[in-house]
């Protein structure tokens, strides 16, 4: 499974928040608003905001855009 773990200054070992998408078939927008959350919270920690940026020094966050577990597949058959 694919994911993205964001932490601020002090480093990985905080308290943590999950965030996962497309658990099923037809929840297709979720995976768009993962990565939308985590492009949000990147730059504006980057960009000295102080809401995201105590967001991050306080707490892990783990990204899962694909859970996906009832098996629907992207490929042809």
């Amino acid at each position: 499974m694919f994911g993205v773990h964001l932490y601020g200054k002090d480093g990985p070992g905080k308290p943590a928040v999950i965030y996962h998408g497309t658990v099923h078939a037809r929840e297709w927008i979720t995976a768009m608003t993962i990565e939308y959350i985590a492009k949000a919270l990147t730059y504006e920690y980057k960009a000295g905001n102080n809401y995201t940026q105590a967001i991050l020094d306080n707490y892990d966050i783990y990204m899962f855009p694909f859970v996906n577990p009832d098996g629907m597949s992207h490929h042809q058959r």
